[in-house]
């Protein structure tokens, strides 16, 4: 999740990061202040997660899994040649 680099480095030193660095190098979504701000964080995430539909989620996941052994390049042109199908899909499906 954080790359070659900053995996190595902090399993190797056991540097612990704060929060704003967990976030910047992609450990964490988000930082919040106190609990409270974590409950109306969680609310929000949730809500927004929600409104997806569940089948736009598992592709999502099935598209992140099977880009994980290919190149930078051939990972773009993966999720761009997905991305056009499933326009085409919807489109195909919301035709009279």
């Amino acid at each position: 999740m954080v790359g070659r680099r900053a995996a190595f480095w902090l399993t190797a030193s056991g540097a612990q990061v704060c929060g704003e660095e967990a976030v910047r190098i992609g450990l964490l979504n988000d930082v919040v202040a106190d609990s409270d701000a974590l409950d109306t964080a969680v609310e929000r995430a949730i809500a927004m997660l929600s409104a997806g539909q569940p089948r736009v989620h598992t592709e999502i996941k099935a598209m992140l899994n099977s880009v994980e052994s290919l190149s930078q390049q051939q990972s773009y042109e993966l999720a761009s040649d997905r991305l056009v199908l499933g326009s085409l899909r919807r489109r195909h499906a919301a035709a009279p």
